[in-house]
C-alpha cells in the first residue's frame, strides 16, 4: 500500500472510531513497511483500537443460501465493497487491500509451474499444502461467482486473496490498520477486546523504545501457513510444525479405521476417499513439533493412538511403542525434505521463503529425533 493510500485509509478509519497512539508511525525499513515507535511507549499502552461494528458487515443468514460458510460471507461482502472503490461506505476496510498486481509478485496462487516444481523438490508435503491452498481459492472463486455474477472475476479473486492474508480469526473480519503491524511470536502483542467488547485492539505487553518496531502476534501457527498465506518466513522467531496440518493418513486396515474413528471423536477430523481408498485428515489443534522437541500434546496424541490400538487388539501397552510410532512419522518427513541438495542461488527469488523454511523444518525434525534418543530408552 502506497503512503498516499495509507493516509486515505487512516483518515477514513479515524473518522470511524480508530484510535492510534500518536507515537506510532508507518514507515519502510529495508524495503518492508512496518509500524514504529516515534517516542518511548510504556508497557500496557493501548496502541490501537477499532470499533468492531465499523468493519464490513456480513449481513444476516437470510441474505445467503443455506450452509454457506462464515469465510465465504466475509469474502462476499468484501468483494461487494471492493467493487465500489472509494464510494464504499466501508472504504477504510478495503483501502488496505493489496492489488492483484502486488499479489502476483508473491502470492502462491500466481506461482508458475516451474516455481511450484521448486517447492516440490524442496519439500513435497508443503507442495501438497500449496496445491490445496490454490484449489481452495478456486473453489471459493466459483462459489462467489455464483453468489455475485455481476462482479468481475478479478475483484472476487482480490477479495479472496486478501482474506487469506489479512482477515482476523474468530469471524472478526477485516480490521483496518490493526493488520499493518508485522508478526512476531517473540515480541508480538495479542489482539484483544476493549471497551466492553465493542472494540478490537492491541495493547503493549512490553515497553517500546523510540525507533523500535511494534509487532503483533497472529498466534502459534505452522510456519508453512505463514509462507503460504502471509508470504514470508521469519528466521528469527520461534517455529512450529503442526502435525494435523501436515499429515493425511491412508486407511488400509480395519484396525486403523477403528482407531481413527475413536481419534476423530476426541480430536475431530474427517474421512474421505481418494481413488477409492479411504483417507483421514485430523482436525486437532496444537499438536506441534517445537524447535527442539515434540510438544507434550503431540506425544500425548501418539500415546492415545497406541492405547486405542492396544485396547482394540487386547495387547499390553509398551512405552517404547509410543516413541517408535512417533519416529515412524517424522523419519519420512526428514527423508522427504531435499533442501540440502540445492543452492539458494539456483532457486527463483519467489521461492526463497520456502527454501529457508524447509531448512528450518529439517533442523527441527532432526532435533526432535535426537530428543527421543537422548531422553528415552529404546
Amino acid at each position: 500500500m502506497s503512503e498516499t493510500q495509507y493516509q486515505k485509509c487512516l483518515s477514513w478509519c479515524v473518522d470511524h472510531g480508530l484510535e492510534l497512539d500518536a507515537r506510532i508511525e508507518r514507515k519502510k525499513v529495508n524495503g518492508l513497511y512496518g509500524m514504529y515507535a516515534t517516542e518511548d511507549i510504556p508497557k500496557d499502552t493501548i496502541l490501537v483500537s477499532f470499533p468492531i461494528d465499523q468493519s464490513i458487515p456480513r449481513g444476516s443468514d437470510s441474505d445467503y443460501p443455506e450452509e454457506i460458510s462464515e469465510d465465504l460471507k466475509i469474502m462476499y461482502t468484501a468483494a461487494i465493497e471492493l467493487s465500489k472503490g472509494e464510494d464504499s461506505e466501508h472504504f477504510g476496510c478495503i483501502a488496505m487491500f493489496e492489488t492483484l498486481e502486488e499479489l502476483q509478485t508473491h502470492s502462491i496462487y500466481f506461482f508458475n509451474d516451474a516455481e511450484l516444481q521448486w517447492i516440490q523438490k524442496l519439500n513435497p508435503i508443503v507442495f501438497r499444502m500449496a496445491l490445496e491452498q490454490r484449489q481452495r481459492v478456486d473453489r471459493m472463486k466459483e462459489s462467489l461467482k455464483e453468489l455475485a455474477p455481476q462482479l468481475e472475476e478479478d475483484i472476487i479473486l482480490q477479495a479472496i486473496l486478501n482474506f487469506f492474508s489479512r482477515v482476523w480469526g474468530g469471524n472478526l473480519g477485516f480490521l483496518p490498520v490493526l493488520d499493518l503491524f508485522n508478526h512476531s511470536d517473540r515480541k508480538g502483542n495479542i489482539l484483544i477486546k476493549l471497551d466492553h467488547d465493542t472494540k478490537s485492539g492491541h495493547k503493549a505487553r512490553v515497553a517500546y523504545a523510540k525507533g523500535e518496531q511494534i509487532y503483533v502476534s497472529y498466534s502459534r501457527k505452522d510456519m508453512a501457513f505463514f509462507a503460504l498465506n502471509y508470504d514470508y518466513f521469519d528466521s528469527e522467531g520461534p517455529h512450529f510444525i503442526d502435525y494435523a496440518k501436515r499429515v493425511i493418513q491412508t486407511v488400509r486396515s480395519e484396525l486403523k479405521l477403528n482407531t481413527l474413528k475413536v481419534i476423530a471423536q476426541e480430536y475431530g477430523g474427517q474421512f474421505f476417499q481418494v481413488n477409492g481408498v479411504p483417507h483421514f485428515k485430523l482436525g486437532a489443534k496444537n499438536l506441534f513439533l517445537l524447535e527442539n522437541a515434540p510438544s507434550y500434546n503431540l506425544l500425548d496424541y501418539f500415546r492415545k493412538i497406541v492405547l486405542i490400538e492396544a485396547t482394540l487388539t487386547k495387547q499390553e501397552i509398551v512405552e517404547q511403542t509410543i516413541y517408535e510410532r512417533f519416529l515412524s512419522v517424522i523419519d519420512p518427513f526428514i527423508m522427504a525434505i531435499q533442501v540440502e541438495k540445492f543452492d539458494i542461488k539456483d532457486i527463483p527469488e519467489k521461492v526463497h521463503r520456502f527454501y529457508y523454511m524447509s531448512k528450518k523444518e529439517r533442523e527441527m525434525l532432526l532435533s526432535s529425533r535426537s530428543w527421543v534418543f537422548d531422553n528415552i530408552t529404546m
